[in-house]
C-alpha cells in the first residue's frame, strides 16, 4: 500500500496544477449512503433560492400567525448571543479541564476528550432549552424559529459568498427546515 501511495504521489505531483480545466465542486456525504456534489459556482444560487423560501415562509407566518418581525429579530440576536455564549463556555470548560488534568495537553486526541465534548454538547443542550423556555415568556416559538432561521440564512449567505465549499453546512438543513415549516404552516388546525 505505501508503494502504491507513494507512485501517486509522484504521479500527481508532477502535474501542471494552472491546466486544470473543471471548476471547483462542493462534496459531502448524504447520510453516510453516497455522496452528493454540484459545482461550487451553485453556492450562490442556492443560497438565494433559500433566502426566497425564507422570505416567503416569514410572509405566510406574518398573514396566519401574526409573526412580529422586532420580536423575530430579538430571537435572532439571542440565538446568535447563545451560540457565541456556548462556544466561550465550553472552551473555558475544556481549559478547566486542563488545569485539572494537564496530561491531556500533550496528547493529539485524548481517549476521554469525546466523553467530555458530548457532556459539553448536553450542557449546552440544557442551557439552550432553559434560555428557550425563559424567552418564551415574551415571544412566541414561531419567532424564536425564525429568529434562529434568520442567523442560519445570514451564516448561509456568508459561507456562500466566501468559502462556497461549506455552505453545505447551513444550506441543506436550512432548506428542508424552511420547507417543514412551510408545510405545517400550511396545514389547517384540526
Amino acid at each position: 500500500q505505501g508503494e502504491m501511495m507513494w507512485k501517486l504521489v509522484q504521479h500527481f505531483g508532477q502535474q501542471d496544477l494552472s491546466k486544470m480545466r473543471s471548476e471547483d465542486q462542493i462534496y459531502f456525504s448524504f447520510l453516510g449512503i453516497s455522496i452528493v456534489h454540484y459545482p461550487a459556482s451553485w453556492a450562490l444560487p442556492i443560497a438565494v433560492l433559500i433566502s426566497l423560501i425564507f422570505v416567503g415562509f416569514v410572509w405566510v407566518a406574518r398573514k396566519r400567525a401574526h409573526l412580529s418581525l422586532l420580536k423575530t429579530g430579538a430571537a435572532g440576536v439571542s440565538f446568535l448571543f447563545s451560540l457565541i455564549a456556548f462556544a466561550f463556555l465550553a472552551q473555558q470548560a475544556w481549559y478547566l479541564i486542563l488545569e485539572f488534568a494537564p496530561a491531556y495537553r500533550n496528547m493529539v486526541d485524548p481517549d476521554p476528550s469525546h466523553l467530555y465534548l458530548l457532556c459539553f454538547a448536553l450542557l449546552c443542550i440544557l442551557l439552550f432549552a432553559l434560555i428557550q423556555r425563559l424567552l418564551l415568556r415574551w415571544i412566541r416559538g414561531i419567532e424564536l424559529a425564525a429568529g434562529a432561521g434568520l442567523v442560519w440564512l445570514a451564516l448561509l449567505i456568508f459561507t456562500s459568498l466566501q468559502f462556497p465549499g461549506a455552505s453545505f453546512l447551513f444550506a441543506w438543513p436550512l432548506l428542508l427546515i424552511l420547507l417543514s415549516w412551510l408545510w405545517l404552516s400550511g396545514r389547517k388546525d384540526d
